[in-house]
């Protein structure tokens, strides 16, 4: 998938982001159209229409304003569609609707492809080592590429050798717990599945270690990789970690959003971890601002 998406985008001459998807769609011959509403009420859809494919694409969802990053990447997984069926042929969909794991699957492989168009490897590669990683790097890559933050973080996550992203946060999940730094999100691609996060949403830093001591806010002074571990059970995973300040804008009035939702005490204060399998960490793009 990686090799067709990076094809398509050579052959369309498109070298710098943001990386358009219509020259893609006539490249391979796909006519689209603005429509009041698509199968299934989705953003875009793909449809076999008059013997060619045809993308339809919701009219009212397209000029919303505010929601360019959503519907460009439903655009460009529709297109990853057309590139896996232009390379397996129209079987594919038979096959995607022959089960439940087989259409995940594949609509997996399509975001994957998504993910490519618009933030192909090499470019993401040669621009993040011009800047480095901090958090106005992670919003001017977000802008640029005109990706979400979701987008873009799994795009990074492919230049972490076994390792991935992780969102920390100072909060509580409920009266009973006190309010400090917990994983608030992870992107990884070394999992069983692509769903499982190496470290459930909640964990403390008891399950994240350097060496003897839990990480904290104190190893953003740390100099070249910092050796961490993920402390699963009895598991141990050993990574190296660039670690950079984040203030968080994410906000919600409750981690179970219920009726507990009053007990939840959150705070701006975070923290980014790069993390990599030893050895592996490039510091040339992931060694955080001097």
């Amino acid at each position: 998938m990686r090799r067709l998406c990076n094809s398509a985008l050579k052959e369309t001459g498109q070298a710098s982001p943001p990386f358009k998807i219509s020259p893609l769609l006539r490249l391979a011959g796909v006519e689209w159209s603005y429509e009041d509403q698509t199968q299934d009420d989705r953003d875009a859809a793909i449809v076999f229409a008059e013997g060619g494919l045809k993308l339809a694409i919701a009219r009212e969802k397209f000029q919303s304003g505010g929601v360019s990053k959503r519907w460009r990447f439903s655009v460009a997984h529709e297109f990853a569609h057309v590139v896996l069926i232009r390379a397996v042929g129209a079987r594919v969909v038979d096959l995607a609707n022959s089960s439940k794991e087989a259409y995940e699957y594949v609509e997996r492989l399509c975001d994957y492809g998504a993910s490519q168009i618009l933030v192909p490897r090499t470019s993401l590669r040669q621009t993040l080592r011009q800047r480095k990683l901090s958090q106005r790097t992670v919003d001017e890559l977000s802008d640029l590429y005109d990706v979400s933050l979701s987008v873009l973080m799994w795009s990074l996550t492919d230049l972490l050798p076994e390792g991935g992203m992780m969102f920390l946060r100072e909060y509580r999940r409920s009266a009973q717990e006190s309010n400090e730094l917990r994983v608030w999100s992870v992107y990884s691609r070394y999992s069983p599945t692509l769903e499982e996060p190496w470290l459930p949403r909640g964990c403390t830093m008891k399950h994240i270690r350097v060496g003897q001591r839990p990480l904290g806010f104190e190893h953003l002074d740390a100099r070249g990789p910092l050796p961490i571990e993920l402390v699963l059970g009895k598991r141990v995973r050993k990574l190296e970690a660039s670690v950079v300040p984040w203030q968080s804008r994410w906000w919600t009035s409750s981690f179970f959003d219920d009726e507990r939702s009053d007990y939840i005490k959150a705070s701006e204060n975070g923290l980014l971890l790069a993390c990599a399998a030893t050895g592996k960490l490039d510091l040339d793009m992931f060694g955080g601002k001097k």
